[in-house]
């Protein structure tokens, strides 16, 4: 083969790959992307934030939380090594505001922690990735969104 039919066979076979990967980053994300988008185009930007940063089922916990929770409560929230997500205290203020958001401390007893925040209008989370048992021992109203999501609600 010649230079020159070496460098055509070259630039068809990298035309080829560009046309295969653009192909490929079309399909698999744009267009997904786009009908995301679309359908959450109808949804106030709070909600739409929520949704498009952290997914349906964040988007959907936190409107049940902002519905269940009263604004001048307490939330207390994982440790963020348990629960990266939900245990992000400026993340959840971001979104809860204007509750307090509280966080227990990783190398605290849940013992101490439950004492610590045992007040009347404290509420304590609970996510698939951390569900606190020993508040069914407390004096807690469980209010049940899906799966192990939910909330510990004072009894009054």
């Amino acid at each position: 083969m010649n230079d020159w039919s070496s460098r055509v066979a070259i630039k068809l076979v990298l035309t080829f790959a560009i046309l295969i990967q653009g192909w490929i980053v079309a399909t698999g994300f744009v267009l997904p992307l786009r009908h995301r988008i679309r359908t959450v185009a109808t949804l106030s930007a709070f909600e739409r934030g929520a949704r498009m940063g952290f997914g349906d089922d964040f988007a959907e916990f936190i409107a049940f939380l902002r519905e269940v929770v009263p604004e001048n409560s307490t939330i207390v929230v994982p440790h963020m090594a348990v629960d990266e997500v939900y245990g992000n205290t400026a993340l959840m203020t971001f979104f809860l505001l204007p509750r307090t958001i509280k966080q227990c401390n990783n190398d605290e007893s849940f013992e101490a922690c439950a004492q610590r925040y045992n007040g009347e209008d404290t509420y304590i989370l609970s996510t698939p990735r951390y569900q606190p048992d020993e508040f069914l021992k407390l004096d807690r109203r469980w209010i049940h969104l899906n799966g192990a999501s939910g909330i510990y609600a004072p009894q009054s």
